[in-house]
């Protein structure tokens, strides 16, 4: 089956929880990627198990949000690297077909943008907004208005998009509205797994077909 990418959704659950992390799930030290993913699986994004946490085909969180079990939950068992690492991450947007590498002028809601700094990923950001610029607020680089993200590490909401100047590197990734589901028996045990999850099992039925 196919999942459908609601971006009205994910950019919801990104903007509320900005500023106060959603006590449902884990936090991470560098929280950046970990928050992203949980919007996009709030979006509609299906969990999937690929070849292990470290492939790059996977993506998937069923960690315990009891911090008497973060050890455990932040095990290989419990979450793929690609959920929470920027620079795995980068990887399953660039092998796992749910993104394309875009234009800025390209990016909407629910689209993310990558920092890329000395060879690896370094933070993650979520588009949740655009805003007409003014004298105290200069457009984004490149476009007429101004884009706004929300992220993690340093909590912030809806501001004006930060981007590196080079040599480093953006990375502009245009999340696909419909988003290819393996449906492989690792797959389907992810998700018996994660029924109980608020978010997931609540939303996943409205937009799959």
């Amino acid at each position: 089956m196919v999942a459908i990418y609601n971006r009205i959704l994910a950019t919801g659950y990104a903007t509320k929880y900005a500023h106060q992390p959603n006590k449902e799930w884990l936090r991470d030290e560098e929280d950046c990627t970990n928050f992203v993913s949980q919007a996009l699986y709030f979006g509609g994004w299906p969990m999937t198990a690929g070849a292990g946490n470290d492939d790059v085909t996977a993506w998937y969180n069923i960690s315990d949000p009891d911090p008497l079990s973060e050890r455990w939950a932040r095990s290989s068992y419990q979450r793929s690297r690609s959920w929470g690492a920027a620079e795995n991450f980068r990887k399953f947007l660039q092998f796992g077909g749910r993104a394309r590498p875009c234009a800025i002028g390209d990016l909407i809601i629910g689209d993310v943008v990558q920092h890329f700094v000395n060879g690896r990923t370094s933070h993650t950001m979520m588009i949740t907004g655009r805003a007409a610029s003014g004298p105290n607020r200069p457009a984004t680089a490149g476009l007429s208005y101004v884009l706004l993200a929300s992220y993690h590490s340093k909590n912030s909401l809806n501001v004006p998009l930060v981007l590196l100047n080079p040599p480093y590197i953006n990375l502009f990734w245009k999340i696909s509205d419909f988003v290819p589901d393996t449906d492989s028996f690792d797959d389907t045990v992810l998700e018996n797994m994660t029924d109980k999850r608020w978010s997931h099992s609540k939303r996943q039925g409205l937009w799959r077909f």
